[in-house]
């Protein structure tokens, strides 16, 4: 649940990556890129930067 809302935060564009990381409720950013890239195979930037072009 925490990686689905964090996309989605990443989508909205204004929040930096820390931020998003912090709301959706992880503690540590490296444990957020971790399992973020586990699950969708990016990194939130490149996420955000491929589906925000």
């Amino acid at each position: 649940m925490r990686l689905i809302r964090a996309r989605s935060l990443l989508f909205e564009g204004n929040l930096s990556i820390e931020n998003v990381a912090f709301q959706s409720g992880f503690t540590a950013l490296s444990q957020f890129y971790a399992q973020f890239r586990n699950a969708y195979g990016l990194t939130p930037r490149r996420m955000r930067a491929h589906y925000l072009c």
